[in-house]
């Protein structure tokens, strides 16, 4: 299991993970609704979580993480956002980024199948998915409503 597939696919999650973190924060930002906001908060909080797990795992395989770009948040990327940008925008960023992360998770279960806490974040990414995906349409209708 400690191959240097594993390791390389490991490492490309948790970047992974910590950009779609950082498109959700951004999303939560901007949004115009407290439900939409907590949700992408909630998102960004659990998305951070997987990173330190899958960090600890990296770290049982004797790989040092402190040389890994990905180790800390770079708070100029959390700042820098362009104000002409829409909420959704991120939150559909995030979400095909979520999409990466799926086919990533699917590749570290054939890796390494005795790792069950990939199928645990599989199966909450897919379920963040699908509450996104009508969270972004319930807020869609309510903003059209609002401008009819």
């Amino acid at each position: 299991m400690k191959s240097k597939k594993t390791i390389a696919t490991l490492s490309s999650l948790i970047h992974h993970l910590n950009m779609t973190k950082l498109e959700f924060l951004k999303a939560a930002d901007l949004q115009t609704h407290t439900e939409a906001t907590r949700f992408f908060n909630q998102q960004a909080r659990l998305r951070n979580r997987f990173c330190q797990e899958l960090m600890a795992v990296l770290r049982s395989f004797d790989v040092s993480t402190e040389n890994l770009l990905f180790n800390r948040t770079d708070l100029n990327q959390r700042i820098i956002t362009t104000v002409d940008d829409k909420a959704t925008i991120f939150a559909q960023k995030g979400m095909a980024l979520d999409q990466e992360l799926l086919v990533l998770y699917d590749q570290l279960v054939e890796e390494a199948p005795e790792l069950e806490l990939l199928a645990a974040h599989q199966k909450e990414i897919t379920a963040a998915l699908n509450t996104a995906k009508l969270l972004l349409s319930k807020t869609a209708k309510a903003q059209k409503q609002l401008l009819f």
